[in-house]
């Protein structure tokens, strides 16, 4: 950001969870060195800023995506370009889906949830995909899902397993608080269903983990968590694999239950990591 402000002059501030790594070899001093490049998007804070370019440079064009691939010749840039641009209209996509639902409380007259709408979080083209129950009193007041107690064992698991927060989306199959931490009924899990459904199909995740009975029996038609847990789904619907696990909530409350909870955790890396493998065999 202050390498934009002091080569262009403009404001900016970054869109939440978007990177894109790039890697390629060369040679230097007859070494081989490998060269990453790290790309994030960003938006104008105010769209009435002029550019100023610095002495180092000439000339700066702004493009819209279909006349910037008529100009771009490296495949690379090319590649980046369409990833950008797919990650944009996924964040159009799920503002217009998210404005419709948390709306959806003034359109249901028996309304027995929250009001707040407690949205999912992370890149909208994750690959792992966290599903629970529904937010708790912490998620309801700050709008974030999984930041209680719950949220903290899930977290810490992720970080042991080399899984990164930032990296998954972690939603919840009712985006509303139950007063008293009581579970959805099955009706206003019909009425929030729709809504979770098309989520889904904005991020194509390769694997969507189920954390506890709610959401395994909400997307996988598994009612028993404990005698499924650490089961992998192929799931037509969804066009990805299905995992089973408990809920955090029960490992924190239960703590017996959380040896099951990381040892589940410990598997799904070893899924993710087979699904990597199968993606590279079909390249």
């Amino acid at each position: 950001m202050r390498e934009v402000k002091e080569e262009i002059g403009l404001n900016i501030s970054l869109i939440p969870f978007f990177r894109h790594d790039e890697y390629w070899w060369f040679v230097k001093n007859k070494e081989k060195v490998k060269k990453q490049n790290i790309f994030f998007l960003s938006k104008l804070e105010d769209e009435k800023q002029q550019i100023r370019i610095s002495f180092e440079h000439s000339s700066y064009k702004w493009l819209r995506f279909d006349e910037a691939l008529k100009e771009i010749k490296y495949k690379t840039y090319i590649d980046l370009l369409q990833v950008a641009n797919d990650y944009i209209n996924c964040i159009n996509k799920m503002n217009e889906l998210n404005n419709k639902y948390k709306d959806l409380p003034k359109s249901i007259k028996d309304w027995n949830l929250s009001r707040n709408f407690v949205p999912g979080e992370g890149p909208l083209n994750a690959e792992i995909m966290l599903l629970g129950q529904a937010p708790g009193k912490n998620e309801d007041e700050h709008r974030r899902p999984f930041i209680g107690m719950a949220g903290k064992l899930l977290d810490e698991t992720l970080k042991k397993n080399k899984i990164g927060r930032n990296k998954v989306y972690i939603t919840s199959i009712v985006q509303f608080f139950p007063p008293l931490n009581r579970a959805p009924t099955e009706e206003e899990i019909n009425y929030c269903m729709p809504y979770l459904k098309e989520q889904i199909r904005i991020i194509k995740p390769k694997i969507i983990v189920l954390l506890g009975n709610i959401a395994s029996k909400s997307i996988a038609n598994t009612a028993n968590v404990f005698k499924n847990h650490g089961n992998v789904i192929k799931s037509d619907e969804y066009k990805c694999k299905l995992f089973i696990t408990i809920h955090p909530a029960a490992a924190v409350r239960i703590k017996k239950n959380i040896s099951i909870f990381e040892e589940d955790f410990k598997k799904l890396k070893d899924v993710i990591k087979e699904i990597k493998n199968e993606e590279t065999n079909k390249e």
